[in-house]
């Protein structure tokens, strides 16, 4: 990471500048796969969505606790339990776990490597990513895990490229099912979690599912990162399967994340956008997708297993889970979010077994006439939009990466499909317009700009207002307007002055 620029030409207000890390998410992943590595991955049954990220390390002693520990509220049971009591068991890109914030959790004895791969080490990354999630150390350094006292267990099924085939997977799931381990480690509950997928059956991964099942272990599996589509149960295997505990990904807004994949089998949602965990030789990273909010719910398995070693089963558990999670979306279980999110306080106050108490026993009042009073919103995006700009003199573009967009609308209407609405057009915005300013002015500028234009071009449809945009170059030169920049109306001077372009058929925008 490239220290901060001094030299900047900018006088607009700034909020702050921040060396800040970006990952793509998960959904624009195709874009990154040149036609060799496609035809060379086409011989597995599973491949992770590539991403780019920008590995960061902690500068400090300071630990982190990421916004999906906070929002899950784990802390708030450590008094009770901080999950000694089970075994997670990742089965990923890791067969040994060498990140500092997991060694002293991890039961590497036991790792084992299934895959075409030479090692036990996690080159990819996406092992130790989830595995930091799931149970990083709380060690006063880096991050902290949603069970930060449970047992690791490293499990290689994903190569070094992050493919695997299911007979790999099929292999990592029956060895921890039938694996020895001494003392008490043997007699604690032991949590499967696969955060991986891919589209078809398999008759080898099923039966080693259903036997593993059988044997007393917990299974809990991504969804995917399809992306919902109305009508279309796009869930992939192994979390298709009845018998898994499928996670969906929601985002800091509360709502379920665009790229999470639906249908029937989504058990549950847990946060699944940018978060900051553990990753490849000693860093840390922002990363999005099912796949982080998969090891989410493992550890709140972890937390609840625990308490209540009465839990034997996959189906107690997966009941437990569902009759205490909080309903986040569309009332009841819908195909989204499943049953809602596992916030763990709400577990650890009730008894399996037994339904949640009503917290209100008077009677229901009668329905108030609907209103249809506005309301000012803030709605961020997950997204970070990688962007083409230029000065009126030049032909050559140059590249920015747009993020940390937060937006302000007054709306009568507040709701999901307000956000979706807005969503979609700040995405077809960044994906179709590039940015055109004076001579005299940079990168900067250009970020400044492209807020200015979001609130004419997609103010058109929904008017909206920034409330906070940031932008990084190349360079890692990092920039953050705040609201003031955007006060009042927009010049007819600061339009005259600058402006958009269609991109070039032959250059594609990217999510990152």
């Amino acid at each position: 990471m490239t220290a901060m620029h001094s030299k900047w030409k900018c006088s607009r207000p700034l909020l702050k500048t921040i060396p800040k890390p970006w990952t793509k998410i998960a959904g624009c992943w195709k874009k990154y796969f040149n036609n060799k590595l496609m035809k060379a991955q086409q011989k597995y049954d599973v491949s992770l969505p590539p991403y780019l990220v920008w590995p960061v390390s902690i500068k400090s002693a300071t630990q982190i606790q990421d916004w999906g520990h906070e929002y899950l509220k784990a802390g708030e049971v450590y008094g009770k339990t901080r999950g000694e009591g089970a075994v997670v068991a990742i089965l990923d890109t890791a067969g040994e776990f060498a990140h500092p914030d997991l060694v002293k959790n991890s039961l590497n004895r036991y790792g084992k490597n299934f895959t075409d791969s030479p090692s036990l080490i996690d080159v990819h990354g996406h092992g130790t990513h989830c595995a930091g999630i799931a149970a990083a150390t709380d060690n006063e350094i880096g991050v902290i895990g949603v069970a930060p006292g449970a047992h690791l267990l490293p499990v290689k099924v994903l190569n070094d490229a992050g493919s695997g085939a299911y007979s790999w997977i099929a292999a990592g799931i029956r060895y921890i099912a039938d694996l020895e381990m001494e003392g008490e480690l043997n007699d604690l509950p032991r949590i499967i979690s696969m955060s991986l997928g891919g589209p078809n059956s398999s008759k080898i991964l099923k039966e080693a599912i259903d036997y593993a099942i059988g044997k007393g272990c917990l299974v809990v599996a991504a969804a995917g990162n399809e992306g919902y589509r109305e009508g279309i149960n796009n869930v992939g295997y192994p979390g298709k399967y009845a018998e898994v505990i499928t996670i969906a990904s929601m985002g800091k807004t509360g709502l379920p994340s665009r790229f999470s994949s639906a249908g029937t089998a989504v058990d549950l949602a847990a946060p699944g956008e940018q978060v900051y965990s553990t990753h490849k030789n000693g860093s840390y990273a922002y990363l999005s997708g099912t796949s982080m909010a998969t090891p989410h719910v493992a550890g709140v398995c972890a937390l609840i297993l625990s308490v209540f070693p009465e839990i034997k089963t996959q189906g107690q558990l997966e009941a437990f889970l569902s009759d205490h999670a909080k309903d986040i979306y569309d009332t009841g279980e819908d195909l989204r979010t499943g049953a809602g999110v596992p916030i763990v306080p709400g577990y650890l106050d009730q008894k399996p077994g037994e339904p949640e108490e009503p917290t209100d026993l008077e009677p229901e009042p009668e329905p108030e006439e609907p209103t249809r009073e506005k309301r000012t919103l803030l709605i961020p995006t997950s997204d970070s939009w990688k962007v083409y700009w230029k000065t009126r003199s030049e032909a050559n573009l140059h590249e920015l990466f747009v993020h940390d967009l937060v937006v302000e609308v007054t709306t009568d209407r507040p709701g999901p499909a307000l956000v979706d609405e807005l969503t979609a057009l700040v995405e077809k915005y960044f994906t179709r317009r590039g940015f055109i300013v004076p001579d005299h002015m940079d990168y900067q500028d250009a970020v400044y700009y492209a807020g200015i234009f979001l609130k004419v071009i997609v103010g058109r449809e929904i008017p909206v207002e920034i409330y906070r945009i940031g932008g990084y170059d190349p360079e890692d030169r990092q920039i953050l307007f705040a609201t003031d920049a955007y006060a009042g109306r927009i010049k007819k001077q600061e339009l005259r002055q600058a402006n958009t372009f269609a991109v070039p058929a032959a250059i594609e925008h990217e999510c990152v």
